[in-house]
């Protein structure tokens, strides 16, 4: 999925940097939908930007429903370019394109990172505290998981069987077998090849699925971030006038001599009464 996301970031480059590629872009999409007879237009190319953190599905999928359009886009610039470096990143990005496992990365990146993306942005929210955060990480965590099953599994590569099918990609393939250096082989147990392309890809959806779960996991189920939802949830207990004697507690054992309990506790009361005043003032004006 990684060789996938660099060459989708390749693709929107070569059409979002260059206006004339843009322009033409959206000619071929407009001549493609009067042919079609289709009333409704895709959304044209998303920049991915590596900065931007809830766009990423956004730009995959805009290629896959433009991807006619794209190869129409490359085989005109090919013919218009004259610099030897553009024409072959332009080559790179047609031949690439052509290949089933890179419509298999662009699919599946779509389906992981479109959850992801909207984590990110409900992350994003104002007024959102961290023990909500946390929720709503491992909600999102749960959704990908259910997608870690032989039916899902099935249901997607269907999918993106007929997808490529469609859009005249090349149909899936084995990989060359490849061999480990001697040096760092261990044992002398044979290397394990997929029988069947399908088995091949089944590899890598399992493997993304994991690695975004572990991903999501690691950030949010941590000793340090726990602590910061203890010491959020005290301050926000006290001014709701709610119990707040086990976060308290726990927060006081982690700094040990840095706080003291009882004039903490304290503390926080009088915090609770001078904010129940300020808002009965404000309610009166």
């Amino acid at each position: 999925m990684c060789d996938a996301l660099d060459t989708t970031q390749e693709i929107t480059k070569l059409v979002k940097k260059s206006p004339q590629r843009d322009t033409k872009l959206e000619k071929i999409r407009k001549a493609a939908m009067y042919e079609s007879e289709d009333d409704y237009m895709y959304a044209g190319i998303r920049v991915l930007c590596p900065t931007r953190w809830t766009v990423k599905a956004d730009a995959m999928i805009a290629i896959i429903n433009n991807y006619e359009s794209l190869k129409k886009l490359w085989e005109w610039s090919l013919e218009k370019l004259k610099d030897t470096d553009m024409k072959a990143r332009v080559r790179g990005v047609d031949a690439h394109m052509q290949r089933f496992d890179f419509f298999f990365g662009l699919s599946l990146g779509e389906c992981l990172l479109r959850n992801a993306d909207n984590l990110s942005a409900g992350l994003q929210t104002k007024d959102l505290s961290a023990a909500e955060g946390k929720v709503m990480a491992l909600k999102t965590v749960k959704a990908i998981s259910l997608m870690r099953t032989e039916e899902a599994f099935s249901l997607f590569w269907q999918k993106v069987i007929t997808f490529a099918e469609q859009r005249g990609v090349d149909k899936p393939c084995l990989p060359r077998h490849k061999r480990m250096p001697a040096r760092l082989e261990t044992g002398n147990a044979e290397p394990y090849y997929h029988e069947t392309p399908e088995g091949y890809f089944r590899q890598i959806y399992l493997l993304a699925i994991d690695h975004m779960v572990n991903s999501i996991t690691d950030r949010f189920d941590t000793p340090d971030f726990d602590m910061y939802v203890n010491a959020e949830q005290v301050l926000i207990k006290c001014i709701r006038g709610d119990e707040f004697e086990g976060e308290l507690h726990a927060v006081t054992t982690f700094y040990g001599d840095d706080f003291q309990e009882d004039n903490l506790r304290c503390q926080l009361r009088m915090i609770s009464a001078n904010f129940e005043s300020d808002c009965k003032r404000e309610d009166e004006r």
